[in-house]
C-alpha cells in the first residue's frame, strides 16, 4: 500500500509529502549538515496542497499571511524546530506557530543547509545576484579534501567582469542585495575581482576564502574577531547581513517549485512571503564623537 505522502499520485491532488519530495530533488537531504533539522516539521504528509508560501523563517506573521493568501503549506529556509522541545506552549513563539499552523491545517517544511549546498541552490542564486562569473564551490577553490563539510561546502567563488575598489564593491553589493547598507572589512581602495559568497552566517569561510586566494568574501553575521581574522589573512569582507544574503531564496525557490510542478502536470502554485522584513534597522550618527 502506498505511503500517505504518495496518496496524491494519479488523483490530481498534490500532498505536503509530495512537495517535500519535489524539494528534495533540488536539495537532497544528504546534503544537509549533520546538526541541521530539515524536512516536514509540522502537519501531515498526506494533507492536500494547492498553494505554497515560501519564507525565509517561520513566524506567526508568516502563518497569518499563508492563511490570507490561501496557502496550505509553508516552506521555510530556517527551521522552526531546531532543538528538542520540552513542551509545546501556545504562549511561546515556536508553540504559537505550531498551534496556528495546525489549527489552519497548514503544513510546514524546511530546506536549510541542503539548499545552501545544492547545485543550483541558494549560494548559486547569491553568486548570480552578485554577478559572479563561473562560480565553483568554495571548498573546491580552496583545494579542501572531500568529503566537503561545513560552510566551505556551501560557499561559491566566482569572478567579477571588472575589478572594483572595495568601497565601491561594497556599495554595489548593497545595491544588488537591495539592502540599505552593508559593512566592510579592508582598505577602501583594495581591488576586488575574485569573490567568495556564503549566504547567512559565513564567517567560518574566512580561512577557506584565504586558501582560495579570493579578494573578498560576501556573507553575513560577521563578528569583531572574525573581522580581525580577515585582516590578518588578507581577505576583504562585505557583511550584507543574514537576511540580506538569504532573502533572495523566497522568490527563487517559489519560481523553481512552480516550474517543477508544471513539468509534472501538478496543479500547484507558489508565492514568496511578502511581509518578512530584516529585524535590524539602520540609523546614522549625528555629530558622532571623535
Amino acid at each position: 500500500m502506498a505511503g500517505r505522502e504518495e496518496r496524491g499520485e494519479g488523483s490530481g491532488v498534490v500532498t505536503a509529502g509530495q512537495v517535500m519530495g519535489l524539494l528534495h530533488e533540488l536539495a537532497p537531504p544528504s546534503l544537509a549538515e549533520g546538526w541541521d533539522r530539515i524536512g516536514l516539521q509540522v502537519g501531515d504528509p498526506g494533507w492536500p496542497v494547492q498553494r505554497v508560501l515560501v519564507s525565509l523563517g517561520p513566524s506567526a506573521a508568516v502563518v497569518r499571511e499563508a492563511v490570507e493568501r490561501g496557502c496550505q503549506m509553508i516552506v521555510c529556509h530556517h527551521p522552526l524546530i531546531f532543538r528538542p522541545l520540552s513542551a509545546v506552549r501556545l504562549d511561546e513563539p515556536a508553540g504559537a506557530v505550531i498551534g496556528q499552523a495546525l489549527e489552519a491545517r497548514i503544513a510546514l517544511g524546511v530546506v536549510h543547509t541542503n539548499l545552501d549546498r545544492a547545485p543550483g541552490g541558494l549560494n548559486d542564486w547569491l553568486a548570480e545576484v552578485l554577478g559572479l562569473g563561473d562560480p565553483v564551490p568554495l571548498a573546491e577553490a580552496a583545494g579542501l579534501p572531500q568529503p566537503w563539510e561545513g560552510v566551505a561546502a556551501m560557499g561559491r567563488v566566482g569572478m567579477l567582469e571588472q575589478p572594483l575598489p572595495l568601497e565601491a564593491w561594497a556599495r554595489e553589493v548593497a545595491r544588488r542585495l537591495g539592502v540599505p547598507a552593508v559593512r566592510y572589512v579592508g582598505g577602501p581602495d583594495v581591488p576586488v575581482q575574485r569573490v567568495a559568497c556564503v549566504g547567512g552566517s559565513g564567517a567560518d569561510a574566512i580561512g577557506p576564502a584565504a586558501r582560495a586566494r579570493v579578494d573578498c568574501l560576501v556573507t553575513g553575521d560577521v563578528k569583531f574577531h572574525d573581522a580581525l581574522e580577515a585582516l590578518d589573512r588578507g581577505v576583504a569582507v562585505v557583511d550584507g547581513g543574514h537576511f540580506g544574503t538569504e532573502v533572495l531564496m523566497r522568490e527563487r525557490l517559489a519560481r523553481w517549485l512552480e516550474e517543477a510542478a508544471q513539468r509534472r502536470g501538478w496543479r500547484l502554485s507558489a508565492c514568496a512571503a511578502a511581509r518578512e522584513a530584516d529585524p535590524f534597522a539602520f540609523a546614522g550618527a549625528e555629530g558622532a564623537l571623535a
